[in-house]
């Protein structure tokens, strides 16, 4: 029931409350001990719930993405302020609620992910400062030697790939192409594995190893990159993958990340700009820094 209607009323602790100016933005709540005695005008219009029911446990109902739709449908008109939420309209939302013993225990579960959630925010907030403070030394102080190298003074050499078709597994040699790369984790798919349709004897030039990275060097995915790892098993490299072996004294991962940078990015993009198909080869991919 709705409590009062005066121009000006308070605020109870337990009730749900609205802003009708503002409902199709969804402006509700579920008012608790903080809120007792605050003066609201007759534009918050605030109701108890019935017996049975358990604020808490509407606390989190109000949240769900139906409700704020209706809320919306229930207040029509233009855009902005000339919208009004229509009470009538909005009080007849349906829904499923179960026991108040099982309220009172979906509203504890709810209120305990809520603390973890928020713990869990806290520890990032304080590493994300952390590691905010650990890049501003980094970049201020002369303690770390940053120096600009190019792509081809970290690797020893850049090779083309096996010139061989794909044929069904085999089940030891592997077979990576560029559409064996998926394009957001940048791993080896291995839902569909190929090998190479061509006798391996004297290929093993062909082989990733640890270290190894292989960049796309043409079509729509051209720059997409690959870094090896051992448990990928046997991998032959195909022919439109180009192969660079990262030198000892470099380390192949922070070479590998390098090349997901939005720098890296947009060195493969004006680079590959060319007349058809873009595409970029071993020296320029050497020139990236």
């Amino acid at each position: 029931q709705e409590l009062e209607t005066a121009q000006m009323h308070r605020v109870a602790a337990g009730n749900f409350i609205v802003n009708i100016t503002f409902g199709w933005e969804h402006a509700v709540a579920i008012t608790d001990k903080n809120d007792a005695g605050k003066l609201v005008s007759h534009r918050f219009p605030q109701f108890s719930f019935a017996e049975g029911m358990v604020p808490e446990f509407f606390r989190y109902v109000i949240v769900d993405e139906k409700f704020r739709h209706h809320l919306w449908l229930a207040s029509p008109g233009g855009a902005g302020r000339n919208r009004v939420l229509k009470l009538d309209e909005m009080l007849n939302y349906l829904m499923r609620f179960p026991s108040r013993d099982e309220q009172i225990k979906i509203a504890e579960f709810f209120r305990h992910l809520d603390n973890l959630i928020t713990l869990h925010q806290r520890k990032c907030a304080l590493l994300f400062s952390s590691f905010q403070a650990l890049i501003s030394m980094m970049f201020t102080t002369s303690t770390f030697s940053w120096e600009q190298r190019k792509l081809s003074e970290m690797c020893g050499t850049f090779e083309y790939g096996l010139n061989a078709a794909a044929k069904e597994f085999d089940g030891k040699n592997k077979y990576i192409r560029i559409t064996d790369i998926d394009d957001a984790s940048r791993e080896f798919l291995l839902s569909d594995l190929s090998s190479p349709d061509i006798c391996l004897d004297g290929m093993s030039k062909y082989l990733l190893s640890s270290g190894d990275i292989v960049f796309a060097r043409t079509g729509a995915s051209v720059g997409k990159t690959y870094i090896y790892r051992e448990n990928d098993g046997i991998v032959y490299f195909a022919g439109f993958l180009i192969r660079a072996k990262v030198n000892q004294d470099n380390d192949a991962e922070f070479v590998f990340q390098s090349t997901l940078s939005p720098s890296y990015e947009k060195y493969i993009r004006i680079t590959s700009q060319r007349s058809g198909q873009p595409g970029v080869n071993a020296q320029e991919y050497g020139e990236y820094d």
